[in-house]
């Protein structure tokens, strides 16, 4: 068994003599091929070549950065209610949403700071200029923040 091919091998998953019908082996996610040769005393008969791919799919969140929905970054509001909404995160477990005000480079108040595990929430704000962050979280990582700004003016 080779990775990715017998025409372009890069490694060697397996190359063995068995006695059985059978083997296992932990493999990582790679495209891999494979063939038999049984083999007797008399004669020798290679199989044709086949082929699968291994993709267990990771929780690492690491370099996914959150698709933000609503609002629009430098949207401008009038004084009530505001939606945050973004796309979900199959691997997210939970989302850290953080509201500032004004902004993360000149905190004076921090508005939000919740983990939810929906991908919207409903906030009403006062007037006033404000910075906001999103990142996905699970158990064994989070993804990139993501930052935008907003404006609530009458």
């Amino acid at each position: 068994m080779v990775s990715p091919d017998f025409n372009n091998p890069t490694s060697i998953a397996l190359d063995s003599t068995l006695t059985t019908n059978y083997c296992e082996l932990e493999l990582s996610n790679a495209k891999y091929a494979w063939r038999v040769t049984a083999s007797n005393d008399f004669s020798e008969l290679t199989s044709s070549t086949s082929s699968f791919e291994v993709s267990v799919p990771t929780n690492d969140l690491s370099e996914i950065t959150p698709v933000i929905l609503a609002p629009a970054n430098a949207a401008q509001f009038q004084p009530g209610s505001v939606v945050f909404w973004w796309e979900e995160i199959p691997e997210a477990e939970s989302y850290d949403l953080l509201i500032m005000s004004p902004s993360f480079d000149n905190p004076v108040s921090v508005i939000y700071d919740e983990s939810l595990e929906d991908t919207k929430v409903e906030l009403d704000l006062a007037e006033g200029s404000y910075e906001w962050s999103l990142k996905a979280i699970n158990s064994s990582s989070e993804s990139q923040e993501v930052r935008s700004t907003l404006t609530v003016a009458p």
